[in-house]
C-alpha cells in the first residue's frame, strides 16, 4: 500500500482552530510564528515521505524465486539449470511448435511471477500450441474418412504384388493369388468387383504396380544417395543364364547418426566388359542419380583385372576424376585366395581336391548311382547328403563338399567296393584313390583346419561388417590354426583312434598305407595358410579405439598414414589416345588439425567410458556429443564405415539374379 497523502499548508494558510484564537489575526508576528511552524511541519512530512520510499524500494528489489508448485499448477511448464543462476522457465509447449513469445524456450524468461504464468495463459499463441495436437488427431481423423475403399483395395494389391516379389514368385501367379483372395472373401479385393470397367487380376496390371512399387524405392534410394556425405561403389560382372553379360552395383553409404548401409542400385547389361566401359557405366548410373565423382571416394571389387588393373582397370579409370578414390579388394576373396594359394604348394593337397572333384562328378552323371548311394547311406546312418561340387567362385564350397564326404565316408566307401564287384571301372579307381591313409588323414585335417577360415569368412560376408571386431576375428583365426599344428584337433585326433594303422583297417574298410608324413603336411599348410592371411588381410586394419597403457604413441603410425593419403592434395596422370591428362583433388581433411584431434579424441573416449565394441555407435557418440571439436576425424571415420571390406552383397546380386532368370 502507498503511504496515506498528506495536505500541505501554503505559507498563507493556517489551522481551523488558529483561525478561531482570539488573538488578533492581522498581527505580524503571528504570521511569521505560523509560516515557521507550516515549514517544520513540511521537513517532517518530507522525511515521512522520503522514508516511506526507501521501504517501498527496499521492497520492489526484493529477489523473487521459482515456485516448485507452480510445475503441478501448469504441465506445459519447463525449469531449466534449476539450482543454478541460470535458471530460467519455459513454455514446452511454445517451444515445441515453435511459437514466438516470451515463454520460449530462447527466451530465457527470468520474470517469476505468477502473473507472468496467468498472461501466458491467455495469450492466442500458447492456446494454439495447446490444442495443436488435438488438431493434428483431428485432421488425421478427417483424412481417414477422406480415403475409400477403393483406396485401401489398391494398396492390398501393392502388398500382394511386394509379396510375391519377394518370395521370388512369378507375376504370372498374380490372377491365381487374387481369385484365392476373393475366395476368402476379403472385403480390400472384393470391392474392386464392383469396377467393371477395370480389371486388376491380369499379369499386366501386376506389372504396373510392379512398375510403381520400383519408382518409389528409386526415388528413395536417389535420397539417400545425395543425403549420404560420401557413397562407395561395389560392383561385379558375370554372365546370367541367357551368356549376356551383366554388371551389377550397390552402394555403401552412411546416415546422419554414423551408421552405414548398404543399398541394391541396378543390374544392368555390360556390352563393354572392358575396365573402361564398366567404369563409363558406373559412373554415368551414378550421374543420373545426382552423384558426382568427387563423391565417390571407395571402390570395392573381387580383385579381377578389368576392375583392379593400375593402368586400365575401372577403378584406376575412376580415380582420374577423384584421385582420393580409394579401391579395395574384397576380404573375402582375398581369404578364399589365400587358401587356394597355401593348398598349391602341396601336391598332396592338389591331388585331394582333385579327388573330390572326380567324387562329384562320378555321381552328378547318374541318378541311379544317387539312389544307391542314398540306401546306403539310411542303413548305416549316416547323414543322406549329396556330393557337393568345388566351386572356384563360391568361397565356402570347399569346406562343403569336404564336409559332406567326411561325415558319409563309410557310405562311400562301402558304395564304390559295391561298384567295384559289379565292375564299374570308374567306382574301381575312385575307391583305389578314397580307401587310402593319405586321402582320409588330408580330410580330417583339412576339416579341423578349414573351420576357423569358414568361420572368418563368414564373418567378411555380414553386411556392413563392424570394424572394430575385424582385427579379433582375424587374431582368433590365427590362433585357432596354431593349434592345429599340434595335432591335438577334434577330427585329427577322431582319425587315430578309428584308424588302425597296423592292421591298414578304418571304420572296417580296408586301406593302402602309404608314406605321408601328416605332421609335416599340416605344419606346412598351417604356416603357409597363416603367412596368407597376415600379408593380405591385416593390411586392411582400421581405425581402432582399444585400450592400450601407452596412450601417447597408440595409432599414431595409422593417423600419420591416414593423414599423408587424405590430408594432401592428389594429382592423378594418365596419357591415351588423345595425348597426356592430369586431373587433381583437394586434401579431404587438415593433415595437422587432425593430429591434433587424434590426441585429444583418446582421452575423450577413455575418460567418457565409451563403448569400443561397436565402431558405428562409438563415433554415433562422438558425433553426438562432440561434433563440432572432430570435424576431420569424423570425415575419416565416414570414409572407413563406407569402406567396402567385402563385395558379398554383389554375389547375393547376382544369385538372386539367376532365381528370376531360369532356363524356363
Amino acid at each position: 500500500m502507498p503511504p496515506k497523502k498528506m495536505i500541505k499548508l501554503l505559507p498563507n494558510q493556517g489551522k481551523l482552530t488558529e483561525f478561531l484564537r482570539k488573538e488578533k489575526s492581522g498581527s505580524e508576528s503571528d504570521i511569521n510564528n505560523n509560516k515557521e511552524v507550516n515549514d517544520e511541519r513540511d521537513a517532517d512530512l518530507e522525511a515521512e515521505l522520503n522514508e516511506s520510499g526507501d521501504r517501498e524500494t527496499e521492497k520492489t528489489r526484493k529477489i523473487r524465486k521459482f515456485q516448485k508448485k507452480w510445475l503441478t499448477m501448469y504441465s506445459w511448464l519447463r525449469l531449466e539449470n534449476e539450482d543454478d543462476s541460470d535458471e530460467f522457465m519455459y513454455c514446452n509447449a511454445c517451444t515445441d511448435h515453435k511459437k514466438v513469445n516470451g515463454m520460449n524456450k530462447v527466451a530465457k524468461n527470468k520474470n517469476f511471477q505468477h502473473s507472468t504464468l496467468t498472461r501466458h495463459v491467455n495469450l492466442a499463441d500458447h492456446k494454439l500450441a495447446i490444442l495443436a495436437p488435438c488438431l493434428k488427431e483431428n485432421m488425421d481423423q478427417c483424412q481417414k474418412k477422406h480415403t475409400t475403399k477403393y483406396d485401401d483395395a489398391i494398396k492390398s494389391l501393392l502388398t500382394c504384388v511386394n509379396w510375391m516379389v519377394s518370395e521370388n514368385l512369378p507375376l504370372s501367379k498374380f490372377k491365381s493369388l487374387i481369385d484365392l483372395l476373393n475366395e476368402l472373401s476379403l472385403e480390400n479385393i472384393a470391392i474392386l468387383k464392383s469396377f467393371c470397367n477395370i480389371n486388376y487380376e491380369s499379369e499386366f496390371s501386376a506389372s504396373e504396380l510392379l512398375d510403381s512399387l520400383s519408382k518409389v524405392a528409386d526415388t528413395h534410394l536417389n535420397e539417400s544417395l545425395s543425403a549420404s556425405p560420401m557413397v562407395t561403389v561395389m560392383s561385379d560382372e558375370s554372365t546370367d543364364i541367357s551368356n549376356t553379360k551383366r554388371l551389377v552395383i550397390y552402394a555403401q553409404l552412411i546416415s546422419d547418426d554414423m551408421k552405414p548401409s548398404t543399398h541394391y542400385v541396378n543390374n544392368m547389361e555390360c556390352t563393354d566388359a572392358t575396365g573402361k566401359g564398366i567404369a563409363v557405366s558406373l559412373l554415368d548410373e551414378f550421374k543420373q542419380r545426382g552423384v558426382p565423382a568427387s563423391k565417390i571416394m571407395s571402390m570395392g571389387s573381387d580383385g579381377a583385372s578389368a576392375m583392379t588393373g593400375k593402368q586400365n582397370g575401372a577403378a584406376a579409370i575412376m580415380q582420374r576424376q577423384n584421385p582420393h578414390m580409394v579401391n579395395v579388394h574384397c576380404v573375402a576373396h582375398r581369404l578364399a585366395l589365400c587358401t587356394s594359394q597355401a593348398a598349391s604348394k602341396n601336391s598332396h593337397l592338389q591331388a585331394h581336391q582333385q579327388i573330390l572333384t572326380d567324387l562329384f562328378y562320378y555321381f552328378k552323371g547318374s541318378s541311379k548311382r544317387q539312389s544307391k548311394l542314398k540306401e546306403i547311406q539310411n542303413i548305416l546312418d549316416d547323414p543322406c547328403l549329396t556330393i557337393k561340387e568345388i566351386n572356384s567362385v563360391r568361397w565356402l564350397s570347399y569346406f562343403s563338399a569336404l564336409s559332406t564326404v567326411q561325415r558319409t565316408v563309410d557310405s562311400l566307401l562301402t558304395y564304390l567296393a559295391e561298384a567295384d564287384g559289379n565292375k564299374d571301372a570308374k567306382a574301381a579307381g575312385l575307391r583305389k584313390k578314397i580307401a587310402s591313409e593319405s586321402f582320409i588323414s588330408i580330410t580330417y585335417m583339412m576339416m579341423d583346419a578349414m573351420a576357423p577360415v569358414t568361420i572368418l569368412s563368414q564373418f567378411f560376408q555380414t553386411e556392413n561388417v563392424d570394424l572394430a571386431l575385424v582385427k579379433v576375428k582375424i587374431d582368433l583365426c590365427l590362433s585357432d590354426l596354431e593349434k592345429i599344428k599340434s595335432m591335438g584337433s577334434p577330427h585329427l585326433q577322431a582319425v587315430k583312434e578309428e584308424m588302425d594303422v597296423q592292421t591298414g583297417f578304418f571304420q572296417g574298410h580296408s586301406i593302402k598305407k602309404t608314406n605321408l608324413n601328416l605332421n609335416n603336411l599340416t605344419a606346412d599348410f598351417i604356416d603357409a595358410l597363416k603367412e596368407n592371411i597376415i600379408a593380405s588381410i591385416l593390411a586392411l586394419r582400421p581405425i581402432s579405439f582399444l585400450s592400450n597403457e601407452e596412450l601417447i604413441n597408440f595409432g599414431e603410425e595409422e593417423i600419420n598414414t591416414l593423414c599423408k593419403f587424405h590430408g594432401e592434395r592428389r594429382t592423378v596422370e594418365w596419357s591415351d589416345e588423345k595425348g597426356n591428362h592430369k586431373n587433381s583433388s583437394e586434401a579431404v581433411i587438415s593433415a595437422e588439425k587432425t593430429k591434433e584431434e587424434w590426441n585429444f579424441l583418446k582421452r575423450v573416449v577413455l575418460a567418457e567410458h565409451y563403448p569400443r565394441d561397436c565402431f558405428w555407435k562409438l563415433w554415433n557418440l562422438i558425433v553426438t556429443y562432440h561434433k563440432e571439436q572432430f570435424p576431420n576425424l569424423i570425415v575419416l571415420a565416414q570414409l572407413a564405415l563406407t569402406s567396402a571390406v567385402h563385395t558379398a552383397g554383389c554375389e547375393r546380386g547376382f544369385s538372386m539374379q539367376n532365381q528370376i532368370l531360369t532356363k524356363l
